[in-house]
């Protein structure tokens, strides 16, 4: 038993090194687990009157409490009106499309940031070219591209294909925003530390204010997404939504940094991943 609670206090602790190594950044997303683990065994430990093994559990405890404790706290409520957003990846694998576009008719955001889109699905969003004008496709895999629709004007767009993002630049009344679409891939020892870096710097020469959303397959608390979010000048929003098959929350909606935010997370038509909406508040 105090062997696991080392090994559970190292695991914990790898998670802060992501600046040395990206392993780092993939021990991270565990710590809901360390941390559960943590208060097991400190419980055991206490039982079995050792303090070898208490004390490391209580270690991996407190420091993957204070990772997560930031990223818990929920957004305050607040009822005004904003521009309606939304987030989801589709499943390249989903075998029909009908729900989405119900689901979008129904209820049409402003912008739209899609994630795994795939020919098919692609053709079916031309019939929304009522709703959605400016529709951008990026990825160099055809099953598994990004997509940015936008229902109002676009100054400008852009897309980086290999980074599987895409973003455009909006004239709206409440003033210029400019709205990005990714879908990163998973951490170590997957490629996602190089792709973010090269996210965030796209991001920062983009006209701000920004609002980042898609896949991120990291957690809020994470190195990545809060390294994506500070150079786009957006926040991370309080809260977990748990978006990946009710276990992960790691689709995100990034705000700008000085906007409120209403933020819920919708049924999953079709998907593993459940689509992330929110309503974005420019403040006074």
């Amino acid at each position: 038993m105090r062997l696991l609670a080392l090994l559970v206090l190292a695991g914990v602790v790898l998670g802060y090194l992501g600046e040395l190594h990206p392993a780092g950044d993939s021990a991270a997303v565990l710590w809901p687990l360390g941390a559960a683990l943590g208060a097991v065994l400190v419980v055991a430990g206490g039982l079995a009157r050792s303090a070898a093994v208490a004390w490391p559990a209580a270690a991996a405890l407190v420091l993957a409490g204070a990772g997560l404790l930031p990223s818990l706290w929920p957004e305050a409520a607040i009822d005004a009106a904003g521009i309606e957003v939304a987030s989801f990846n589709v499943l390249w694998s989903r075998a029909a499309s009908e729900p989405l576009i119900a689901d979008l008719r129904a209820a049409p955001p402003t912008i739209v940031a899609l994630q795994e889109v795939g020919p098919a699905l692609r053709e079916a969003l031309g019939a929304l070219a009522d709703i959605y004008p400016v529709q951008i496709y990026c990825g160099i895999d055809p099953h598994r591209g990004v997509a940015l629709l936008v229902a109002g004007p676009a100054v400008s767009t852009g897309c980086s294909d290999f980074d599987r993002t895409a973003w455009a630049v909006l004239a709206r009344p409440e003033g210029a925003l400019t709205a990005v679409s990714l879908h990163l891939r998973w951490p170590y020892p997957y490629a996602q530390a190089p792709q973010a870096a090269r996210i965030a710097a796209l991001v920062a020469g983009l006209p701000a204010p920004r609002v980042v959303m898609g896949d991120f397959n990291a957690p809020p608390w994470g190195r990545t997404v809060r390294g994506i979010a500070a150079a786009a000048g957006a926040r991370v929003p309080g809260g977990w939504r748990l978006s990946y098959r009710g276990l992960l929350p790691i689709d995100h909606i990034l705000p700008p940094a000085h906007w409120d935010l209403r933020i819920r997370v919708g049924a999953p038509l079709g998907s593993d991943h459940a689509p992330i909406r929110a309503t974005l508040i420019r403040r006074d």
